[in-house]
């Protein structure tokens, strides 16, 4: 019977390794994938606020020349949708967050079933 409980220890102990293992390498996966999804996002609003700035420069040019009178604008249209957009990104970086902390406890609480399991 010793010898038997010994090789059950041994291969739970194998399992619990490999799991661990597995584990470990999908949450390196997703850390790549998120870091990779932040990266493009941030290269693409980057190269949106260039070309925003660019045009901004030329519009400054054209105040400054006398063929632009800001007084006669209305910019509320615009910073509504700046302020939506704010919002829409900061609710999905908090829907994001939460959802990699639900993966991380989820994984957590297998690995603790699991090492209860083997002992």
């Amino acid at each position: 019977k010793k010898g038997f409980a010994n090789k059950m220890s041994s291969m739970s102990d194998e399992i619990l390794a490999e799991v661990r293992l597995e584990v470990d390498q999908s949450a390196t996966a997703l850390r790549k994938d998120v870091a990779e999804m932040l990266e493009h996002r941030e290269k693409s609003s980057n190269e949106k606020l260039a070309e925003l700035d660019g045009k901004m420069e030329a519009v400054v040019g054209w105040a400054k020349a006398g063929y632009v009178d800001f007084s006669k604008f209305d910019f509320t249209p615009l910073l509504d949708e700046i302020r939506s957009n704010e919002t829409l990104h900061a609710e999905s970086s908090r829907q994001m967050s939460q959802r990699f902390e639900e993966s991380f406890v989820l994984l957590s609480n297998a690995l603790d079933k699991l090492a209860g399991k083997a002992e």
